[in-house]
């Protein structure tokens, strides 16, 4: 089992592609290796081994089982309103950042800016932008809060590492196109930053674009990471889900996704490792900083069945999807018949680490043009061990920070007006 510590990456490190592994023979091993399941607490945890990768099950220990976290009813700080000043007027929040002292960084990734909001709400300094200078952005940036206490900023748009103060004073800067350019990484915004660490890791998701025909095909995507001193780790393709290609009315094409089906996720752990969630399962494979696979996660947690009423909200929302997409309505209809719902959605819909490495596991609720695509928030361990959940709060679609007392999220009104909340969080241990 890896410990908790830090590990800084190795230096000169290339590209490493993993292979493919059997997961009827790791699940084969790990009925003939079962130890049983431990009670600790208010969860079970049940551990096996297979050929040096470690299976973790945990989960409450009985069904209905009270969590040991708890979320503050209502919050204590929101920002953001329907009319008023520029900096509180919010269309697309992109990430956000509590600091120590209680101030609240966010993104607005419509105009690449990153604003800064004191302890009450209070607007303070905004800084970045679009454009190309070198203190403006090229895409939406990425904010990470360093253990100093300054900021990590990735411009996906420029390939440019930053550091800045809380305050927006520029401390130094790095370009690592070539870098990049030389994985043959997709330039932004195909090529998608998942994550950042405070040492300054990127993990970049390289989709392979689907082939130039109508029809449904899978998809893949390539998940790269990047060390903070430009060595890399190819993870390998990894199965992203089924795309059914359309023709747009005004030329060209496009892809849509698998509406209940597979999707993957993924983030940077505390021990510079990477989790990935299965496309198809409820479980979580985390690799090490070489791109091996050293562990199975499996929390033991209930999944949304998928409902003939589900599927008739998603057959309702087509025509404005046709609207929007700039597709016909048959050609949709025709890719929902072609892409069969399975009989849950996949549980997994986004991994947050918070400020201790501790992995913030999302549950989807719905398909993926609902408000709230995620309902529950199951904590794990850096090990994989189910801490408790929490049910989030009416409105909030995406937890965007998490640390031992307090969880910032994005939230949206009746009339779409975006917020940035804050609420209390107890019984981290």
């Amino acid at each position: 089992m890896t410990g908790c510590g830090t590990r800084r990456p190795r230096a000169g490190h290339t590209i490493h592609p993993v292979g493919r592994t059997s997961w009827m023979g790791l699940a084969c091993v790990a009925l003939a290796c079962a130890m049983g399941p431990a009670l600790l607490g208010a969860q079970a945890v049940e551990r096996f081994d297979s050929a040096g990768i470690e299976i973790v099950r945990s989960g409450p220990h009985s069904s209905g089982a009270p969590s040991p976290l708890t979320l503050s009813r209502t919050p204590t700080l929101t920002i953001g309103a329907l009319d008023g000043a520029d900096p509180y007027l919010f269309t697309h929040i992109w990430g956000a950042v509590r600091t120590t002292d209680g101030r609240i960084v966010v993104v607005e990734a419509s105009d690449h800016e990153i604003r800064v909001f004191d302890r009450a709400g209070r607007h303070q300094a905004t800084f970045g932008g679009r454009g190309g200078g070198p203190e403006e952005f090229g895409g939406p940036p990425w904010l990470e809060l360093l253990e100093d206490g300054t900021l990590l900023v990735w411009d996906p748009g420029h390939y440019r590492i930053s550091r800045y103060t809380v305050e927006g004073e520029l401390l130094e800067q790095e370009t690592i196109r070539e870098r990049v350019l030389e994985l043959g990484i997709t330039p932004f915004p195909n090529g998608i930053v998942w994550a950042t660490s405070p040492s300054g890791v990127l993990l970049w998701k390289g989709p392979i674009p689907p082939r130039r025909a109508v029809g449904l095909q899978e998809s893949y995507s390539a998940t790269i990471r990047i060390a903070e001193d430009g060595s890399s780790t190819d993870l390998g393709s990894r199965l992203s889900g089924r795309t059914f290609v359309i023709e747009h009315e005004g030329g060209g094409y496009r892809g849509m996704g698998d509406l209940l089906g597979p999707m993957e996720q993924a983030a940077l752990g505390a021990e510079g490792d990477v989790w990935i969630s299965d496309a198809r399962r409820f479980v979580l494979r985390q690799y090490d900083e070489d791109g091996r696979l050293h562990r199975l996660v499996q929390p033991r947690v209930a999944r949304l069945p998928v409902t003939p009423e589900l599927e008739r909200g998603i057959r309702e929302e087509l025509p404005r999807l046709s609207e929007g997409l700039g597709v016909s309505l048959r050609s949709l209809e025709t890719a929902i018949d072609a892409m069969p719902p399975p009989d849950s959605i996949p549980a997994v819909g986004a991994l947050v680490r918070d400020t201790r490495g501790r992995m913030w596991v999302g549950m989807r609720s719905g398909h993926s043009w609902q408000r709230r695509t995620m309902d529950t928030y199951h904590l794990l361990d850096p090990s994989g061990v189910w801490l408790g959940s929490i049910e989030m709060p009416p409105g909030v679609h995406k937890l965007l920070f998490a640390d031992d007392t307090h969880l910032v999220v994005a939230a949206m009104d009746d009339f779409d007006v975006q917020y940035v909340r804050v609420y209390e969080l107890s019984g981290v241990r």
